[in-house]
């Protein structure tokens, strides 16, 4: 049986992670990725220390953490990770495929294993499409419910689960119903991200250092808004 800490990253039960009781019911239909984009500006950043600064998160090119969505506690943290211009609502034309990822991370005290892919269909009840486990990462595309975390959603969605640091980490891609990172360019994004939070975060005491990108140094833009202006804000 998965423990409760697995479960909760699977099902990201954290602060806001499972994006189904937004504020202001951002995710009622008409809310979500298919909605008109608002004039809203947000605040993005290009990574973000969380779990007391043990574990840093940041977003492919392009990709952005939304201010807004952070919770930095030190036994459950949450980022939500978007197209740099759909947070700060710039008009501009988006070359970003529209897509919306979440990470949800847990204190690990007990030193679990993170779920099989097959456990991740599990929890969730969804059928696996496809998954593997990738340089101790574990990928699970599923095949439903996609559409239930945010209004205009695909069905298949992309989870990943992983350990670092003493944290359990859950990592979830949703898109647009067809959209591009829905089939296996999906699982690109999320190794992406998972990969960026190992070669950023503090090593573990006696681990080996590993070569990668640094994203540019955090940025802001304007504030305002909050998490429901930005689901609001999401190109369809």
């Amino acid at each position: 049986m998965m423990g409760w800490l697995r479960l909760a990253v699977v099902c990201g039960a954290v602060s806001a992670c499972t994006l189904s009781t937004p504020p202001d019911d951002a995710s009622a239909p008409g809310k979500g990725f298919a909605a008109a984009q608002s004039k809203t500006q947000g605040v993005a950043l290009t990574k973000a220390k969380l779990a007391r600064g043990k574990i840093i998160v940041a977003g492919p090119d392009g990709y952005c953490i939304d201010k807004a969505s952070l919770a930095t506690g030190g036994t459950r943290s949450f980022a939500l990770i978007a197209s740099c211009r759909g947070i700060i609502g710039n008009d501009g034309i988006d070359s970003t495929d529209p897509a919306i990822v979440t990470v949800s991370i847990a204190t690990n005290r007990k030193g679990e294993t993170p779920p099989t892919p097959e456990e991740l269909a599990s929890a969730v009840k969804a059928p696996l499409i496809a998954g593997e486990i990738r340089d101790g990462v574990s990928l699970a595309h599923l095949g439903l419910y996609g559409d239930a975390v945010l209004a205009g959603g695909d069905q298949a969605h992309w989870r990943a689960a992983m350990s670092h640091n003493g944290y359990m980490i859950g990592i979830a891609l949703y898109t647009p119903e067809h959209g591009s990172l829905s089939g296996n360019r999906g699982a690109t994004i999320v190794a992406t991200v998972a990969n960026q939070i190992r070669a950023m975060s503090p090593r573990p005491s006696g681990a080996a250092p590993k070569a990668a990108a640094d994203p540019a140094p955090e940025t802001a833009k304007p504030a305002g808004g909050g998490l429901s202006a930005f689901f609001q804000r999401l190109k369809g």
